[in-house]
């Protein structure tokens, strides 16, 4: 990683920062990755974008980000940092989505466990 960029969050073995330019070509790498997406709807083209926009930031703690874009879903996901005993740092994603399109939603079904 380049420790010229701003970082958001960091630990010993991860790091946040906002994405820029120069990432785009490692981003479409893992989004084409079939094991990567296995349980995503599709795999996402380079023309695809998502739009997100922090929301709570807590340093090592929490990291809740809202989904902006596309518009079809609506919703957050909050990360919740934890250390471990061997010094490392785990997060877990729980992840809130409305999905506006009610054939999506339906859809959705088969792929997420949904409530």
């Amino acid at each position: 990683m380049n420790d010229i960029k701003k970082y958001q969050f960091k630990s010993n073995r991860l790091g946040f920062r906002n994405w820029d330019l120069s990432d785009i070509n490692k981003m479409h790498e893992i989004n084409s990755d079939e094991k990567v997406m296995a349980f995503f709807p599709s795999i996402t083209s380079k023309g695809t974008t998502t739009t997100f926009k922090a929301r709570l930031k807590i340093q090592n703690e929490i990291l809740e980000i809202e989904i902006i874009e596309p518009k079809n879903f609506k919703g957050h996901s909050v990360g919740t940092f934890e250390q471990t005993k061997q010094e490392e740092t785990t997060i877990e994603f729980k992840e809130v989505v409305t999905i506006s399109n009610p054939f999506f939603r339906k859809l959705s079904h088969l792929f997420y466990k949904l409530k």
